[in-house]
């Protein structure tokens, strides 16, 4: 577990270092190498991998997208998923619990009326609105995590919903990411199967809001 920290320390020092140059042929170049350092030790890189992604969904950082295709590239699809999902998991649960024991019940007394108008909301829409907001992150990760901290939504319910919302976007991230490794860099030509994982790509975010518009209106 040790070594795990420390790589995801270094992990998280070079990103920060490279936040301002860091693109998809820079992950690319760098790939093969941590792919090598999975290969050689894959528990610790693995548990390093979730480590720094909770730690970049935590501090407001725009990563999510890129980490998420990242995980393919250098665990592949199915590893990659599992990667992501657990990462998510704890990003989310981490978030959640800080906020409702740390701030829930001090905000509470403050404003016990509004509160009691969110919850009353909440308890009727909540589920969906939470699964929306995974599905189509239009609000940051980690503001979603600390804002249904602060209400009395169950915390088995908020973590089950947050997976599944999670669970459609890391599906054709990941499989991006896998099939750029397998086309060996982002400038090789392209194949039939990495055409496809592109366009899933550029697709997912319409094809997500109508999707969940669809859902709104079916349930109406």
């Amino acid at each position: 577990m040790t070594r795990a920290l420390l790589l995801a320390a270094a992990l998280a020092a070079l990103w920060l270092a490279l936040s301002d140059v860091l693109t998809l042929e820079v992950l690319m170049d760098q790939r093969a190498r941590l792919a090598a350092a999975y290969a050689a030790d894959p528990a610790a890189v693995a548990a390093a991998f979730v480590l720094f992604y909770v730690l970049a969904v935590s501090l407001f950082l725009p990563t999510a997208a890129l980490l998420t295709v990242a995980a393919g590239a250098i665990f592949g699809f199915g590893v990659g998923v599992a990667v992501i999902g657990v990462g998510s998991a704890l990003g989310a649960a981490l978030g959640f619990l800080l906020s409702r024991h740390l701030l829930g019940r001090r905000l509470r007394r403050h404003w016990p009326r509004t509160f009691a108008r969110i919850d009353a909301g909440v308890e009727r829409e909540g589920a969906f609105h939470l699964f929306a907001l995974r599905v189509v992150p239009l609000v940051p990760f980690c503001v979603v995590n600390l804002g249904m901290g602060l209400t009395r939504m169950p915390f088995g319910r908020y973590l089950a919903v947050s997976l599944l919302g999670t669970l459609p976007s890391a599906l054709v991230f990941v499989n991006a990411g896998a099939k750029l490794a397998a086309a060996g860099t982002a400038a090789e030509p392209l194949n039939a199967s990495l055409i496809v994982a592109l366009c899933l790509l550029g697709l997912f975010p319409l094809a997500a809001r109508h999707g969940v518009r669809w859902l709104r209106l079916r349930l109406a």
